[in-house]
């Protein structure tokens, strides 16, 4: 149940990215707040579980569980929210935002990517499932998708600030620059990881044909989150980077993630439908007939 805990402030952090985009700060000053106090809430339980999480797995669990380090998703997502928050604040609360952001996700890139490797060489080692290989796109991606987003904005917000004394730049420009180096790197891994787990689960189904292919890519629906999150950190570096080939990659995740989704819904309502049909036999069977005259229950014992 630990991994379900995360499903809370990541659904209160996507609502503060949603309205980001449409509030007018001059029109609803005090959505902006109650915003900004949502963010706050969220950061400081992604702070929290990013800096107790890992003591924590390793005196009262396994480190290697995937449930222990999608805490760490929680902080990086606020990271991430940071850079949209900015955009409906005053400078100075922005500065203080993205500062905030960049604080929670150095916070949460170290052990995020540490656990992240160990439990790849462990699911490797046993023998995973196609959930399981998919998983560690997720933290990955946010990482990456964290840093690129975290440096647009701080390249606007920050834009005549001058840096420190060692590199007298303007800090917006060394931001920018930094989300995106780091924002390819991690994008370059995530995207190393997507084409090796594919090409597992391609090696390992059996038999090896499309039919079973797709049914091991719609085992579960932890497949959905990771491709996601890769699919945007592909969406800003094509931004960022104003490149076209990256811009078809993101539109191609969409559209497998569609398809994805559809088998998946597909897969679920087929298992519904098939225990209500059997439930229904089974109660079809042991329902008395009304037409046996041995029934004890119509006619009693003789």
């Amino acid at each position: 149940m630990v991994e379900y805990g995360c499903l809370a402030p990541l659904s209160l952090l996507a609502l503060v990215s949603n309205f980001s985009g449409i509030v007018d700060i001059t029109r609803a000053p005090l959505l902006a707040d109650i915003l900004q106090g949502v963010w706050r809430l969220c950061a400081v339980f992604g702070a929290v579980v990013a800096l107790t999480a890992l003591p924590l797995s390793l005196r009262h669990g396994d480190s290697r569980r995937i449930s222990w380090y999608l805490l760490f998703i929680p902080g990086v997502a606020a990271a991430s929210t940071a850079s949209e928050l900015s955009m409906v604040l005053s400078e100075s609360r922005a500065s203080g935002v993205l500062t905030a952001g960049y604080l929670l996700w150095g916070a949460s890139a170290a052990p995020a990517l540490g656990l992240t490797i160990q439990n790849v060489r462990h699911r490797l080692h046993q023998g995973p499932s196609t959930k399981d290989l998919v998983v560690p796109l997720a933290p990955v991606s946010q990482l990456a998708l964290g840093i690129m987003t975290l440096g647009i904005e701080s390249r606007r917000v920050w834009a005549d600030t001058v840096g420190p004394s060692t590199a007298p730049l303007l800090l917006g420009e060394l931001a920018m620059a930094a989300g995106a180096i780091l924002g390819l790197v991690l994008w370059a891994a995530a995207a190393a990881w997507l084409v090796n787990s594919h090409l597992i689960i391609t090696m390992t189904a059996v038999p090896c044909n499309v039919i079973s292919i797709c049914g091991r890519l719609t085992e579960s629906w932890q497949i959905v989150y990771p491709v996601a999150s890769f699919a945007m950190a592909t969406a800003v570096l094509a931004r960022i980077w104003s490149s076209a080939t990256a811009l078809m990659l993101a539109r191609i995740l969409i559209a497998y993630l569609t398809v994805a989704i559809c088998g998946l819904a597909g897969r679920a309502l087929w298992k519904l439908w098939t225990a209500t049909t059997i439930a229904r036999s089974q109660r079809t069977s042991t329902s008395p007939s009304l037409t046996t005259p041995s029934s004890t229950s119509l006619y009693g014992s003789i």
